[in-house]
Parts: structure tokens; sequence; C-alpha cells
């Protein structure tokens, strides 16, 4: 979860809590926000990386959905959502659905959305790495260079403001190649971002800390 001020992360016991035990956590923003608050205890930054078991998504030919967009449904996400289908995008939105069937709507679609549910959020890592490791093309919202966790992906994302969600989108269904190209891009970059390469570093770090 994004820490930033609010009624939840400025209270004590939730400070304390965390103090409890080491905590992992991949957000350099968070990073920053701990550091600059003094909050105590055992932090670990640990990326998202890549591990084999998540490529195991087999794309439909050809894919029926032009967009795909999974996530809690908020008004800001619905009006970016309905602006694409209004423009005569086949766009398909989920809310609870996981596993398998969430897979199998991936499979079946040209393009994924990665939209913030509020102005300004943080990149989602997670969310994008999943779709990267199966080679999926990703429209992503936001801008690297004023976020510090997403700058790692800048490469392997089409970046967009939210206004222009809809003309990157309609880009890249009109052209095949340069679709193909970013999935290929993306899925690279992660192959590169080795998950048990970060596991190893933290747990050495752990153990020189002596905080097993």
């Amino acid at each position: 979860e994004p820490l930033r001020s609010s009624a939840l992360w400025d209270r004590p016991e939730v400070v304390a809590w965390f103090a409890q035990a080491p905590v992992w956590d991949y957000s350099l923003a968070n990073a920053a926000y701990r550091n600059q608050h003094a909050w105590p205890g055992q932090w670990y930054t640990v990326p998202i990386g890549y591990t084999p078991n998540w490529t195991r998504i087999h794309r439909s030919d050809p894919p029926d959905r032009d967009v795909l967009f999974y996530g809690s449904l908020t008004d800001r996400r619905l009006v970016a959502l309905d602006s694409l289908d209004r423009h005569g995008l086949a766009v398909q939105a989920l809310f609870g659905v996981y596993g398998p069937e969430r897979d199998a709507w991936i499979a079946r679609s040209r393009l994924v959305l990665n939209l913030h549910q509020v102005a300004g959020a943080p990149f989602e890592a997670v969310r994008v790495a999943y779709l990267l490791a199966n080679r999926c093309a990703v429209v992503a919202e936001g801008d690297p260079a004023q976020d510090e966790d997403a700058q790692p992906w800048a490469e392997g994302l089409a970046w967009a403001t939210y206004d222009d969600l809809l003309g990157t989108c309609q880009g890249l269904l009109e052209d095949d190649s340069a679709r193909h190209h970013l999935a290929d891009q993306g899925y690279q970059l992660l192959r590169r971002r080795s998950e048990a390469r970060y596991l190893e570093r933290v747990l050495d770090q752990m153990a020189t800390d002596h905080v097993f």
C-alpha cells in the first residue's frame, strides 16, 4: 500500500505494529516516506522481479478485446473506461475476478490498461510485473520522470496522462507491430530483474543485521 499522510498511516499504533517484525516493501516512495517521518523498525526494500512461474498465460489468437482493465471500478476509472468505449474500443472491465478467470481475459485482450485509482497514485509494480511476465502490451497512466517507483519500468510500457489514454490506446491498436514490440520489450525488461537475486540480497542483509 502507498504510504502517505492520512488518518490511517499517521496513527502511532500503526507505526508501532510495523516495528514489531522485519518488513519487506518494494516501494522506494514508501521508503522515502518512512525516512521522512522517522519510522522505527527493520525495513528492507525488495524490488519486484521476474519469477518463471508467472509466465503461464497462453494468448488467444486472435484476441477479441481491445482493452482490458481489472481492479476496483471507482468513478475516476469508470470515466476513462467509458471514454474508450464511446470511441469504439472493445473494453472489458473486471472487478473481483482473480486467478484463471482473470488470466483468460488477459489472454483475450490486445492491451491491458494500468489506471490509477486516484490521481497522483504511485506506480502499481506488482500488477504490471505479472502482465509483463506474460508478454502483455500495457498502457500505464503516469510519468516515470515524476515517480521514482516507475522509473525502472519506463522502457517496458506505453505511458500516458489521464487525458491521453484514449489516443495512446488507439495508436497501439492500429499498429500491430508497435504493440507486439512493446509487449516483447516489457517482457525482456522484466526478465532482467531476477526476483531470486533480489531475495538473496535481502536475506544476506538480514543475516548481517541479525534480525532472524
